[in-house]
């Protein structure tokens, strides 16, 4: 019985060690997604058309969106895709760079 639970134990080692793995790349994922909306909605604050007492509004608002397209349910989803494609255009455009950034934007649909 001894060398049984001894065979064991390293496929237990093993098995700990890549729930641990999967948790930290879970994690990392979501934080590149947090941090790409994070900058979608700092974009959209500076470079939108809000006015400036709204900017954290639409800030707080854009963020939302931007992260409700990982949303388990399908309509929320389907709104938020938008979003997360605004967010690409955030991603690609420079920080200074309104202009490249509102042609992207505006070309999404």
């Amino acid at each position: 019985m001894a060398a049984a639970t001894l065979a064991a134990r390293p496929a237990q080692i093993d098995s700990a060690r890549v729930k641990w793995l999967v948790v930290v790349v879970l994690v990392a994922a979501g934080g590149c997604r947090s941090s790409r909306c994070a900058r979608y909605a700092d974009l959209e604050a500076k470079c939108g058309d809000a006015a400036d007492h709204d900017l954290d509004r639409r800030r707080t608002l854009a963020r939302g969106m931007c992260e409700a397209a990982d949303s388990s349910d399908s309509t929320v989803a389907t709104a938020g895709a938008r979003f997360a494609k605004e967010a690409d255009c955030a991603a690609e455009a420079s920080d200074d760079d309104c202009a490249a950034y509102k042609k992207c934007r505006d070309g999404v649909k």
